[in-house]
């Protein structure tokens, strides 16, 4: 594993604790909650696959904030 990938993986984990924070302090505003579920969403992509699954297992209440983000309403 090249030391640019670890250096990018501890960014992006950085990024997930800075949002896993974000849901523990009950997320955004209302409206917003769905920018935070895609951005939780568009860091885990950037691990593979099975990191991202043990992520998601380890953090419950981040995934249950995901699971519980209904689509956003239209104005």
């Amino acid at each position: 594993m090249s030391s640019a990938w670890v250096v990018r993986k501890q960014r992006i984990y950085g990024r997930l604790a800075y949002l896993e924070d974000a849901v523990f302090e009950g997320g955004l505003h209302p409206r917003k909650d769905w920018e935070l579920r895609e951005r939780i969403l568009q860091n885990l992509e950037r691990l593979p696959r099975r990191e991202a699954d043990v992520w998601l297992a380890e953090h419950r209440q981040v995934r249950e904030f995901i699971e519980a983000q209904p689509p956003p309403q239209a104005p």
